[in-house]
């Protein structure tokens, strides 16, 4: 597995290692990290969260580093776009004392129901990849040692079933004894007040956290369309979704179904689709629609619940 260091005599090669990296560009240090995700998103803060969402990038945005660089390359073949952060050094943001990070926040609103399980190494082993589960919580310190005796998530109605993950139970996580998480095994509710808590101790100390967050509040999922004419052969246009769980990734990654006029059964449809952003998708019409008039297009798109809305667009041959 190479996804973490460079081939000498690579184009663009400045280091075998992250550290090698680092060095390169003149920060001399022992603590380092690298980060990185490649997809389709045309934006580089849709990467961030992508990153942020998965729960072992998150721990190491989250490992108090003092320095970052980022680097964005664009391609013509997929994945189209990869984001790439070098951290180092020692940063400020736990302060001087044996300070905790939590994610989501004590108080934050607005919080995710679920997760798409798209991660390397695989938190819940890799027959899990491409699965729905509820949003990940994790609590993290800098360098302390944090022994946890247990990690729960409640609502109103009791205890929430999950998998714990710390140092002591999850292979990926040897090694760093700073850090621990908790994968809820199905989505959160929807505008649902949880109380999150660990329980163990912090270099040997008791220590008991408790933190609150709610979740966001699913509205009727739309989808709309950028165009509300007829698409001519090799025409684009967005349909973006609004609403509904705010995610909007299925377990089967089938995001839209088509019903369409114009084509037979087998041959191919109409329309192209292409991920641009966390929430929409750029179509383009790929001239099989063999209607002169054109040929009607109803796009049913999903959230990763299963809600539903539906956009209609005409296509020319």
């Amino acid at each position: 597995d190479r996804s973490h260091t460079e081939i000498a005599g690579s184009p663009c090669f400045t280091g075998v290692t992250v550290s090698d990296r680092v060095a390169a560009v003149g920060a001399m240090e022992t603590f380092v990290g690298e980060e990185f995700t490649q997809s389709n998103l045309v934006s580089g803060a849709d990467s961030i969260d992508l990153l942020f969402d998965a729960i072992y990038h998150r721990m190491g945005l989250l490992a108090n580093f003092g320095k970052i660089g980022v680097a964005w390359q664009s391609s013509k073949i997929e994945p189209f776009h990869i984001l790439t952060l070098n951290l180092a050094g020692q940063g400020t943001g736990y302060g001087s004392g044996q300070s905790l990070v939590t994610y989501p926040v004590s108080n934050q609103t607005n919080v995710l129901l679920d997760w798409l399980v798209n991660e390397s190494p695989c938190p819940l082993g890799c027959s899990k990849t491409g699965s729905l589960v509820g949003y990940p919580l994790s609590i993290q310190t800098s360098g302390h040692r944090l022994q946890i005796n247990s990690f729960t998530l409640m609502d109103s109605s009791g205890l929430v079933n999950g998998t714990v993950l710390t140092p002591a139970t999850d292979p990926n996580l040897v090694g760093s004894s700073d850090r621990a998480a908790f994968i809820p095994q199905t989505h959160l509710m929807s505008n649902t007040t949880y109380t999150a808590q660990v329980i163990g101790t912090l270099d040997g100390a008791p220590l008991t956290k408790t933190w609150f967050f709610t979740t966001l509040t699913v509205t009727p999922l739309q989808l709309t369309s950028s165009v509300n004419t007829v698409i001519p052969k090799g025409g684009t246009f967005d349909l973006t979704f609004s609403g509904g769980s705010q995610n909007y990734k299925t377990e089967t990654g089938v995001i839209f179904t088509l019903a369409y006029t114009g084509t037979s059964t087998s041959a191919p449809r109409p329309v192209d689709v292409m991920v641009q952003t966390a929430n929409s998708y750029r179509l383009t019409n790929n001239g099989q629609c063999t209607i002169s008039t054109g040929c009607t297009v109803d796009i049913t798109g999903t959230d990763s619940l299963g809600n539903a809305a539906t956009a209609t667009v005409v296509v020319r041959p």
